[in-house]
């Protein structure tokens, strides 16, 4: 099986724009940072559910679907418009998941600002299927 969350880590690294603002240590699996430890921008991915075998032939699935979770956390600074730079970040994820993994996006919540600690973060759940051989 493949790796899902290191390949979708692997495009995030790839590309162009998330790179520019995102430094490679700071697009993190799984564990989400405190809050008061945000100094800059932050990329988790996270995945929300085990492979759930879908679409079966000759009594067997043949793809598993899979469910990921992608937070992008921004800190406030005067330099730049955190705001509008969390909402480029994850549109342009939007974007890559589409396009390079052909996952859809199921949910968004509601972006967020945390005043005591200044930061932005917007999320958003992704959900696909991937053909596999076990």
């Amino acid at each position: 099986m493949k790796d899902l969350i290191t390949e979708m880590y692997n495009v995030f690294l790839k590309d162009d724009v998330i790179s520019q603002y995102v430094d490679k240590q700071a697009i993190k699996f799984i564990t989400y940072p405190n809050a008061k430890d945000i100094k800059n921008t932050i990329i988790v991915i996270d995945d929300l559910q085990s492979p759930v075998p879908k679409d079966f032939a000759d009594d067997d699935n043949l793809t598993y679907e899979y469910a990921y979770q992608v937070d992008v956390f921004v800190k406030q600074n005067s330099n730049t418009n955190s705001r509008l730079l969390c909402e480029r970040l994850i549109l342009r994820i939007q974007r890559i998941v589409w396009q390079q993994l052909g996952f859809v996006e199921i949910s968004s919540a509601e972006p967020q600002f945390n005043e005591e600690h200044a930061f932005y973060r917007r999320t958003k759940v992704f959900k696909g299927k991937q053909y596999y051989k076990i």
